[in-house]
């Protein structure tokens, strides 16, 4: 009896350990990517530090089902039983493609990948723990990207880390997420976006929308005044954070997912939740007079997308559309290979640089042109797979709406929930929030 609860709170601080840590991308890259001559993010194969938590926080799971002898919990809900029926079909579908892919040890690993994905997706749905404390530990991890973030951007400066498997980024560089506009003396300034420890100043703002819609979640819940003045100076950094990312696509995914909270909060006449909603919102809207005070030149330039890079980064995911469009077309059935996206598009546009053939800024047209039509069916009915009936008609349950709503949009406008490892592992533990039952 003392090994089984040894050994149950390993798995328990094992997974708060592991979401606190999730950001941070250690690594040892096995294999860099390559293609057309140049170096290839989306076809490098690595082993992160994170993999290995949670390798080995899901065999200790494992092993304490076996110690206590009860068969696998069949999932009895319908509702679940369904909802791993789906995952088994997508993984399936996944698996097959390997076969058609072009670069069969890439779609190997990135089905291993899928797997780990699933594998924590598992442990989030049914493990015994604190949810508060798992929410919290996930925040807090995204609180110190935030930091970081910000750090960043009002120093205008980066540092690299192989540690912490951080790169460096400068203004000046070409390939760095910047802001471009023209100062009063007609120079043209460039300023560094916020990236965190993240690969991307977009990834870093999908997360800290999460984060902020799930702190609501655990600041409309609270009942203990002690920890008011942690949580609402949590919020602030977050979203403080949320703004020099300047993604935005994580500030819209972020105001539609508060606003659906607050929505549903006023249609359910909960009014302590609207109240704390409200108190929020206040604080929040200072915060952005602000950050726009100090940087109006620079948020009216992200929102106007009349500069040069702004027109660039639009017509740049409008032709990644059409790219797309024309990948799945080609292989509509079975698809091009997960993750073989990139060396797939190469066969329709050859002959351009490497940094050219990147995945379509969408994630359902990625996983078509990936993993073909089957294979979309099978993620859509995964995605889409939520009744608004008496799980969400409670205070307590609310907020995943809100955060469900807000994946919805940063699925639609970006494609690292499936091409990229930390966009893998944070999309299902996302889902397995989202089907947690509390």
């Amino acid at each position: 009896m003392k090994c089984m609860k040894k050994i149950n709170k390993i798995v328990e601080y094992g997974l708060y350990a592991l979401v606190f840590l999730l950001p941070w991308q250690t690594r040892w890259i096995i294999r860099g990517g390559e293609l057309s001559g140049g170096y290839l993010e989306y076809e490098t194969i690595s082993l992160y530090a994170t993999d290995i938590l949670l390798f080995l926080v899901i065999a200790f799971f494992i092993v304490s089902k076996i110690i206590q002898k009860s068969p696998k919990k069949a999932l009895t809900k319908a509702k679940i039983s369904r909802v791993w029926i789906i995952v088994g079909l997508l993984e399936l579908f996944v698996f097959i493609s390997i076969f058609f892919a072009p670069l069969k040890s890439l779609a190997l690993f990135a089905y291993g990948r899928l797997l780990l994905g699933i594998g924590l997706f598992w442990l989030v749905t049914e493990v015994k723990y604190n949810f508060t404390k798992l929410s919290l530990s996930f925040i807090a991890g995204a609180a110190l990207q935030a930091g970081l973030g910000i750090w960043q951007f009002v120093t205008q400066s980066t540092f690299a880390c192989k540690y912490l498997g951080m790169a460096s980024h400068g203004p000046g560089e070409l390939g760095t997420a910047v802001i471009e506009t023209i100062a009063s003396d007609g120079i043209g300034e460039r300023w560094l976006r916020a990236y965190g420890g993240l690969d991307h100043p977009n990834i870093l703002g999908a997360l800290l929308a999460i984060a902020l819609l799930l702190l609501t979640g655990i600041i409309i819940k609270s009942q203990a005044k002690k920890w008011k003045y942690l949580y609402y100076s949590l919020w602030l950094i977050l979203l403080l954070g949320l703004f020099s990312s300047f993604s935005r696509t994580a500030w819209l995914a972020f105001s539609i997912g508060l606003l659906s909270v607050f929505i549903i909060s006023v249609w359910q006449k909960k009014y302590l939740a609207q109240k704390r909603i409200l108190q929020l919102v206040l604080m929040g809207s200072f915060l952005c007079f602000m950050f726009v005070s100090l940087y109006g030149g620079l948020v009216s330039t992200r929102l106007s997308m009349n500069s040069r890079l702004e027109k660039k980064s639009v017509f740049e995911r409008v032709a990644s559309i059409e790219q797309g469009k024309k990948v799945a077309l080609n292989n509509l059935f079975f698809g091009a290979g997960i993750s073989n996206f990139s060396r797939a598009l190469t066969k329709v546009e050859p002959g351009e640089r490497s940094w050219y053939y990147q995945p379509v800024h969408n994630t359902f047209l990625l996983v078509l042109s990936e993993i073909g039509i089957f294979g979309l069916i099978g993620f859509i009915s995964l995605v889409f797979y939520l009744k608004i009936g008496k799980k969400y008609r409670q205070t307590n349950n609310v907020y995943k709406f809100g955060i469900y709503v807000s994946l919805m949009a940063l699925l639609f406008f970006d494609h690292f929930w499936w091409s990229l490892h930390f966009g893998v592992l944070l999309f299902w533990f996302i889902l397995g929030l989202k089907y947690r039952r509390e």
